[in-house]
């Protein structure tokens, strides 16, 4: 009795094993692009708006972009300029 609840569960799992293995040999064809995914379906109606949330990471990302591209371009800038200075130092002398 016991051994055959045993020999069942075992069964069982081998057999969900099996199922998950697939299910992600399937996802990993899909992200290579090996496999077709499902188009998701367009959402029509009042719930075709952005979320209010997704709006603000927008624009907090659109602000640290925008920050961070502009604080490169100003060091960039300001270490030609502190290697120029040091060149036309080292040229008059």
């Amino acid at each position: 009795m016991v051994t055959a609840r045993i020999t069942r569960i075992r069964s069982w799992l081998a057999r969900g094993w099996a199922k998950r293995k697939r299910i992600r040999l399937i996802g990993l064809l899909r992200v290579l692009g090996l496999a077709r995914r499902a188009v998701p379906k367009p959402v029509i109606g009042p719930k075709a708006y952005v979320q209010w949330w997704r709006r603000i990471l927008a624009a907090i990302t659109l602000a640290a972009l925008s920050a961070g591209i502009g604080l490169a371009l100003a060091a960039g800038l300001s270490l030609m300029v502190l290697v120029a200075g040091f060149l036309l130092e080292q040229a008059i002398a």
